[in-house]
């Protein structure tokens, strides 16, 4: 999901990733069926009613995973992490604060390699070097909406900084 917003003075439409959040559903709704299906094969049914084991180490192994996905989702649905991309600038925004970088403030940007075997660059990391700050930023490009949008967005950007 990506949102555009219009700047009044020019025509200039910085682009605004979001993060994904769909790889969370996809394995609270696994670990709930396999836990289901677990559960239901462990339990017995007598007389029309079913009983279900609850005290087993896979089945509290399962329930743990269900609830630190969840507990996961939530803390990331609500921090609302966003990568702003200007003309010449990178915005990085949570909900509670963001940090610009000018073109001119960027040192370096590196992508890492795509493996040609691959169909989607999974791993890929870029790694941005700013002045006045010791570690470089990292960026997981799958894990915001329109990934290779935002790779292409960046790549704008280090055409702009000075070698």
């Amino acid at each position: 999901m990506k949102e555009s917003i219009i700047i009044s003075n020019s025509n200039i439409q910085p682009a605004i990733f979001q993060q994904r959040l769909d790889f969370y559903w996809q394995f609270i709704a696994v670990y709930s069926v396999i836990l289901l299906f677990y559960s239901l094969m462990r339990g017995t049914i007598e007389e029309g009613t079913i009983t279900l084991v609850l005290n087993d180490p896979l089945v509290l192994l399962l329930a743990f995973f269900i609830v630190t996905t969840s507990v996961a989702m939530l803390v990331t649905l609500y921090r609302r992490r966003k990568i702003i991309i200007g003309k010449d600038y990178i915005i990085f925004k949570n909900r509670f604060r963001e940090k610009k970088y000018t073109a001119d403030k960027i040192l370096r940007i590196s992508l890492g390699r795509v493996n040609r075997l691959q169909k989607r660059a999974a791993y890929r990391v870029i790694r941005i070097k700013v002045e006045n700050r010791r570690r470089a930023i990292r960026i997981r490009p799958n894990a915001y909406w329109d990934d290779k949008e935002l790779v292409d967005s960046i790549l704008e950007i280090k055409k702009l900084i000075r070698h």
